[in-house]
């Protein structure tokens, strides 16, 4: 067993005595990932800092720092001085919706007579899941946590007692970087402190062992991003569309849409009905306008308008594939002026999307938004389009800028009931 140092007196004072600590705990690991039969071994050291709601784990040049006040995570290279960062209900609702994938799977397996892993294992590996029978065998240094005669986990009995505000940090730090199931990894795991050492093994067959070198306290230090560009760690095409977003965007947004009210109520006193009603849609999806300002012979004249008959025809949810079809057919009959076709693009996206071809959908939405940028709701819809194509990073991405442009779009009630839900069921990540 490995030595461990702590500054006892500080510790139990603050233990005693304080519900939030004014000091950061600092942590060093020895992490040995063992793998195979004939085991492949590797061995690396990270630091871990506890600090005020926020934690930091360091390897070698990198940072990882999980900010719980502002719920992101950043990774930030020292080396090459720069920083990326995500929200973290993308790392949270990415596993959930991985679960359900899983999940899916496992029936689909079953229903062709082959076998599937125990659903309790992805669980355990996600952190995530209901209750579950685990029975424990202890002897005199070691708790073994089995699961169907599988250790799944296994802690030193020997531990390290520190305040209530670090063992709720050393709580998310493991089930974020390691996993473990709720069933055995939680408050009452570390009620009697800190283990001297843990090992967790998943059904990959990869069994990682975490060894407390030392814990200690040091004097309070928040993490900084001075003197650090920001990279966006997302793909191309949405690196692009991002970087068409410069200065002021919610100001810049206000500017497209009055802009845009002004084109489309030009385009109507010419009777381009067509360009007009496009215009006006997408002065709604930017500026979340949920009515659109005509006269009752302004609304008139717009609906008599074949071309306007025809693409309200085209944009009601399809009952099947053959309608959706149909209405993708009708779009493309839409012939319009270049300004107009990146509107139809959005809403034949849709239409994709239900037809399940979300890459076509997300290619769709992203020419509109070259074309403008501050189409609010493009952006909400193209969060749904990567969240559905398991990619939470690129969902929030989008679903953070949506809320940079306008944060009180009635369209991203969707999104914040989302993370709500997140934080009130999986709160131990939060």
């Amino acid at each position: 067993m490995s030595k461990t140092t702590i500054a006892i007196g500080a510790i139990a004072c603050c233990f005693v005595f304080a519900t939030e600590c004014t000091a950061d705990l600092l942590i060093d690991i020895a992490v040995e990932s063992v793998q195979g039969i004939e085991p492949k071994i590797k061995q690396s050291q990270l630091q871990l800092r506890l600090g005020n709601d926020y934690l930091k784990i360091v390897e070698s040049d990198l940072e990882l720092i999980y900010d719980f006040d502002a719920r992101r995570m950043l990774w930030i290279n020292q080396t090459e001085n720069y920083y990326s960062d995500t929200s973290l209900y993308a790392a949270v609702g990415g596993r959930e919706h991985e679960l359900k994938n899983r999940q899916h799977l496992r029936e689909s397996l079953k229903e062709t007579g082959s076998s599937a892993i125990p659903l309790v294992l992805s669980e355990h590996e996600l952190s995530m899941g209901g209750p579950v029978k685990i029975s424990k065998k202890q002897d005199t240094d070691n708790i073994d946590y089995i699961y169907d005669g599988k250790v799944l986990l296994s802690r030193s009995r020997k531990s390290t007692q520190v305040a209530e505000p670090y063992l709720a940090l050393f709580l998310r730090f493991f089930v974020h970087r390691y996993g473990g199931h709720p069933s055995i990894v939680n408050t009452a795991f570390f009620a009697s402190g800190i283990p001297d050492r843990i090992s967790i093994t998943h059904s990959s067959g990869v069994t990682k062992t975490l060894t407390m070198e030392s814990v200690a306290e040091h004097e309070p230090v928040d993490y900084s991003l001075h003197g650090l560009s920001q990279r966006y760690d997302v793909n191309p095409m949405l690196h692009k569309l991002a970087g068409k977003l410069t200065g002021d965007s919610r100001s810049a947004r206000v500017a497209n849409e009055n802009a845009l009210l002004v084109t489309a109520r030009h385009a109507l006193s010419e009777r381009r009905f067509l360009e007009s009603m496009l215009g006006y849609f997408e002065y709604s999806l930017v500026s979340g306008a949920q009515s659109l300002p005509w006269s009752e012979s302004e609304r008139a004249a717009i609906a008599a308008d074949p071309q306007v008959t025809q693409l309200f025809a085209a944009i009601q949810n399809p009952k099947d594939q053959d309608d959706a079809r149909a209405a993708l057919a009708a779009l493309d009959a839409l012939e319009g002026e270049p300004t107009e076709q990146y509107m139809l693009n959005l809403f034949a996206a849709n239409i994709h999307a239900k037809l399940g071809e979300i890459g076509k959908a997300k290619m769709l939405i992203g020419t509109a938004l070259e074309e403008n940028p501050y189409i609010v709701s493009a952006w909400i819809d193209l969060g749904e389009f990567y969240f559905l194509d398991f990619d939470p990073t690129g969902a929030w991405f989008c679903w953070d800028i949506a809320r940079r442009l306008h944060p009180d779009h009635h369209l991203l009630v969707k999104t914040s009931t989302l993370e709500q839900r997140l934080a009130k069921k999986y709160p131990y990540f939060f």
